[in-house]
């Protein structure tokens, strides 16, 4: 009871800032399909340049994680399908290379099925229409950033409400996360914010 009476407490604050959530709708399942769709396109369009031989692999579900987590979640799907691979640049890249001599195109395959079986939340928001770009900020400011102040996280706004507006429209969102990713803790430690004050919202956590 305590912890909603803060998390409503830290909500009305916002609105009376002047950030209330912006009335939107979230994605239906058919929607949802398409912009999976585009996503994994783009991603194959990526092999199919280099290599217009090669078959491309089904890939049924896409997870939507976290800009900190997706190359986290990238090199763990590269290590089970046997190549080595490496968290890289302060946890802004990553590396991969060869183990038991699979070739280039091989690589590339592999990095298409992990690419499509993981994506940035990022990079699927700037495929969102507006109203569903009105519904992701209504999550992240009346649940996300409220969730993470209360836990103690920084979460600093921007401006005003037209600049959070803006910025969705330029494909630069605002991330209530920005601040704890920039913070120096542990992977551990923000992998327990993470799964505290979820940033992706259940209706995007998966798409096929």
């Amino acid at each position: 009871m305590a912890m909603a009476t803060a998390l409503m407490v830290v909500a009305l604050v916002a609105v009376i800032a002047g950030f209330s959530p912006a009335t939107g709708r979230s994605p239906l399942a058919a929607e949802l399909h398409r912009l999976r769709q585009i996503y994994i396109d783009a991603q194959w369009s990526l092999v199919a340049s280099t290599y217009p031989e090669a078959l491309r692999p089904s890939v049924g579900v896409t997870r939507v994680v976290s800009g900190w987590d997706w190359l986290r979640s990238r090199v763990r799907c590269l290590r089970a399908a046997g190549f080595a691979a490496e968290v890289t640049a302060g946890g802004s890249s990553y590396t991969v290379s060869s183990t038991v001599g699979q070739t280039p195109l091989e690589a590339a395959i592999t990095n298409y099925s992990c690419a499509a079986s993981f994506a940035s939340i990022g990079a699927l928001s700037q495929y969102l229409s507006r109203q569903h770009l009105a519904a992701l900020r209504s999550y992240d400011l009346g649940f996300v950033r409220p969730c993470l102040l209360f836990a103690g996280q920084p979460s600093p706004l921007p401006s005003g409400q037209a600049t959070l507006v803006a910025g969705d429209s330029l494909g630069r969102r605002w991330n209530p996360f920005e601040q704890v990713w920039l913070g120096g803790l542990s992977d551990s430690a923000i992998t327990y914010f993470e799964a505290r004050c979820p940033p992706v919202p259940p209706w995007f956590a998966v798409a096929r």
